[in-house]
């Protein structure tokens, strides 16, 4: 009576075979251990792939690489299957010399990996196993591609970032480590980049007793924005020292002029404050394109001194205008940036121009220095606990008693 129960060398046979494909699966997988040496797993994977298929020819169409008993007969061999697939859809298999030779074609074939080519140049034709097995071949390749191509970008964006840091550092350091120091007044400036690099600006000059300064801040973020803030800031130290001293507008006009055909051909531009602070007299010019906030702080009052033209790089040969104002001793001027005002809490509110004033009005009775950390600390305790969206720059210009 026939129960249809396999016999033992039924048994033994699918037992052998369950065993032989564990043990390939698992040379294989060693293969993507080396997937980041591709010229390495490639010869691995060419190894492994000869044994399980007891292959004369195995090789990899795209980089040439072929592991073969016969050189010479691999040449043919592998010229013939290049040509089959070609022509052969990806994801299938092509089938040459009496099935002696099997081609098959990744999913997502490119110059890389076109097919992988096992052959026996003598011995029986591959059956359905071992088709089975050139498959695995096939999908632990296109694995070992991947993790490679991962990892080679992965590197190349590394590569870019670092690239990206020391170019930022490098545009950082044109920002003045400290303002000069000016008989009669009290300066301090900070900036505290967003991002490796900002586009925040400040720049300092000493010129026949008086105080050249300008704030400026580009639009955009990170290193496009540092190399402009970089031409910027040498513009107008360079303006500083040719134009008639405290000529404000002059100095602006020259800054304009040189950078503006330059911000439209890459698309960007400046707002920018320029001033000039008299110690003897206390007069104060402020040329103001399109900046804020711009605060004079006297007698216990903050009050802003607004915008007189565009930022630089909007409109050609533009009329900039001054602003003069007195200050007594003790008055300060606040020249900031908007990622001041425009920082947020946790609740998504800004800090604002009037609480950005208040704090002005409040620190007032120190050094500019103590007065300066006082309000950049204030406002990143307003946006605890939320990022840093932009870069916070101020720069402080106090009036001390003139002896």
């Amino acid at each position: 009576m026939t129960t249809g129960t396999p016999d033992a060398p039924e048994i033994m046979d699918a037992l052998v075979t369950a065993l032989d494909r564990l043990h390939a699966l698992r040379l294989l997988a060693s293969v993507l251990d080396r997937a980041l040496d591709p010229t390495q797993a490639r010869a691995r994977l060419l190894a492994i792939a000869a044994d399980l298929t007891d292959a004369d020819v195995v090789a990899v169409l795209g980089p040439d690489d072929v592991r073969a008993a016969d050189p010479d007969a691999a040449t043919g061999v592998v010229a013939r299957a290049a040509a089959a697939a070609a022509t052969t859809a990806p994801g299938r298999v092509a089938v040459l010399d009496g099935g002696s030779t099997v081609v098959q074609v990744p999913a997502e074939p490119d110059d890389d990996l076109r097919g992988v080519v096992v052959s026996r140049t003598a011995g029986p034709p591959f059956g359905t196993g071992e088709l089975d097995l050139v498959d695995v071949v096939v999908a632990t390749a296109v694995m070992a591609r991947t993790i490679w191509r991962l990892h080679a970008t992965a590197v190349e964006r590394a590569a870019v970032a670092r690239e990206h840091e020391a170019a930022s550092t490098v545009a950082q350091a044109v920002l003045a480590p400290a303002p000069p120091v000016v008989p009669g007044l009290d300066v301090a400036a900070r900036s505290v980049p967003a991002h490796v690099a900002g586009g925040d600006l400040y720049a300092f000059a000493e010129r026949d007793g008086g105080l050249w300064f300008a704030v400026g801040d580009v639009a955009g973020k990170g290193l496009p924005a540092a190399v402009v803030m970089s031409r910027v800031i040498a513009e107008c130290l360079a303006a500083f020292t040719s134009v008639e001293p405290g000529d404000v507008v002059a100095a602006t006009q020259r800054v304009d002029r040189d950078v503006h055909d330059w911000l439209v051909d890459i698309r960007r531009f400046v707002t920018l404050a320029v001033g000039h602070v008299d110690p003897a007299s206390g007069v104060a010019r402020v040329c103001n394109a399109g900046h804020s906030p711009v605060l004079l702080g006297a007698g216990g009052r903050v009050t802003p001194l607004r915008a007189t033209s565009p930022p630089l790089g909007v409109l050609p040969g533009l009329a900039h205008a001054v602003r003069e104002v007195r200050m007594a001793p003790g008055d300060t001027l606040w020249v900031g940036s908007d990622g001041l005002v425009e920082q947020e809490d946790a609740t998504g509110g800004m800090l604002g121009y009037d609480r950005f004033a208040a704090l002005c009005a409040r620190w007032s009775r120190g050094t500019a220095a103590d007065d300066l950390a006082a309000v950049l600390d204030a406002v990143a305790a307003h946006g605890r606990g939320v990022a840093q969206s932009d870069d916070r720059t101020l720069v402080v210009v106090r009036r001390e008693a003139w002896a």
